[in-house]
Order: structure tokens, then C-alpha cells, then sequence
């Protein structure tokens, strides 16, 4: 038991957290400079760091399970080798085992620990959730509106009640908007919106509404109509 490899998977997530936080930082600078052609390289760089992360928290759930297994399995033999007859319980000590017994159970149920692994949800989960709010805004919103929405749906699916404040959220703000650099590159969101602004494509509302059976069926006409920056034709520019 004394070859923990804990020390070193923490030391390792760690400094991968840190290479997420800079390829982050280049991602924005790329973004804010007009870059764009650098971004894929960034996200695909991203995207392996964060398997790599995910990997290590496994590894380390993987050892603290053999850990307590292993721990048990010794106790019991250490325990079957004594001779001597363990005297009877008291009925005070019969009393507090059932205290711990009760505060353990309280403890293990009590409603989950805000900003934990599995109330983060993949940056794939996020996408139907954005292109639902953007249909529910009129297919063109603010960006802040469309997140707060995505946020609202996504913690009454999982039963969520933590507050605004929360260190969770800025993690899932944070993959919303990786998530939706993704569907830009799919053609599910336009790239050329006006800044702040997120909007729905053509391409986007067929996958929203070939996929989600509980949306209704799109309408005939788009709700946002997308200005063309190509000159009108001769019979358009002399009616």
C-alpha cells in the first residue's frame, strides 16, 4: 500500500489543467485577432488535453476502489486469525453504531455535491440545448440570453438546484462556448453574425428538428432573415 500513485495523477491533471488554460487563452486571442484558420489545431489540442484529464480522474477513482478492496480484504483476514471471542455489544455501543450508521446514510444522500463530475455535462450535450434556445428566441439572440437559457434546460433535466454563483457554472459557460465554435465549423450556427450574437442556420434547425421528436415541426418560413452581402441581381436592382 505504499506505492500510491495519487501524488503523481494529481500532479499530472494539474499541469494539464494548466495547458488547458493557455491553449484557452490562444483560442480567444486567436478569435479576437481574426485567426480563424489556427482554431482547429487549438480545439483538437484542447479536446486531447481534456481526454487525458478525464483519464487520470478514472485512474484515480480505479485505485481508491482496489485501495478500500484491498484494505477490506486484509482487515477480514487480520480479524479471522484471532481466537478470542469478541464480547457482545452493549447497548450503548449498539446505540452509537446505529447514530454512525444514520449520519452515514444522511451523509451519502443528501442531495449531491454542487460542481461535481457528473453534473458537468460533455460539450456534445450542450448543442441540441443551444439550437433549442436559439429556435425559442426567434433563431437570433444574445449570446448571454442563449447561455442562460441552456443553463436553465439543462439543470431541470438533472435536477440541479445550486446558485448563480456557483464555480460549476463558469465551467459550463465556458464549454457552451467551445460547443458552439463546434457547430459553427458543422454549419449548424452562422459564422458571420454580428458580434455578441449567436443565430441559427438553415443546416442547424433540419438537425434540430430531425433529431428532437418533442420540438414542433419547423415553420415554413425562417423567423430571422439573413442579409446577403452578394449585389442583387439586374431584374432585383430595376423592378
Amino acid at each position: 500500500m505504499e506505492a500510491n500513485p495519487t501524488p503523481g495523477l494529481d500532479n499530472a491533471i494539474q499541469a494539464m489543467r494548466e495547458w488547458k488554460e493557455q491553449i484557452f487563452s490562444a483560442m480567444r486571442k486567436a478569435i479576437s485577432e481574426d485567426r480563424r484558420e489556427e482554431l482547429k489545431p487549438m480545439l483538437d489540442s484542447f479536446e486531447e488535453v481534456e481526454r487525458h484529464i478525464n483519464e487520470c480522474e478514472r485512474l484515480k477513482r480505479s485505485w481508491s476502489d482496489y485501495a478500500n478492496r484491498l484494505s477490506t480484504l486484509l482487515k477480514s483476514l487480520s480479524e479471522s486469525k484471532k481466537t478470542t471471542k469478541r464480547p457482545r455489544p452493549t447497548r450503548a455501543e449498539k446505540g452509537r453504531s446505529k447514530s454512525r450508521e444514520r449520519n452515514r446514510s444522511n451523509g451519502s444522500s443528501g442531495g449531491g455535491v454542487s460542481g461535481a463530475a457528473s453534473d458537468i455535462p460533455s460539450q456534445s450535450e450542450f448543442e441540441m440545448p443551444i439550437l433549442r434556445a436559439l429556435d425559442k428566441l426567434g433563431g437570433t439572440a444574445p449570446r448571454k440570453d442563449v447561455i442562460q437559457m441552456v443553463i436553465e434546460e439543462m439543470k431541470a433535466e438533472r435536477g440541479i438546484t445550486a446558485g448563480p454563483g456557483d464555480r460549476m457554472w463558469r465551467v459550463w459557460k465556458e464549454r457552451i462556448k467551445f460547443a458552439r465554435l463546434m457547430m459553427v465549423r458543422r454549419g449548424w450556427l452562422y459564422r458571420d453574425s454580428p458580434r455578441g450574437m449567436w443565430q441559427i442556420t438553415e443546416e442547424g434547425r433540419k438537425k434540430l428538428f430531425g433529431e428532437d421528436q418533442s420540438s414542433p415541426s419547423p415553420p415554413e418560413e425562417p423567423r430571422v432573415e439573413v442579409v446577403s452581402s452578394a449585389p442583387a441581381s439586374e431584374d432585383q436592382a430595376n423592378p
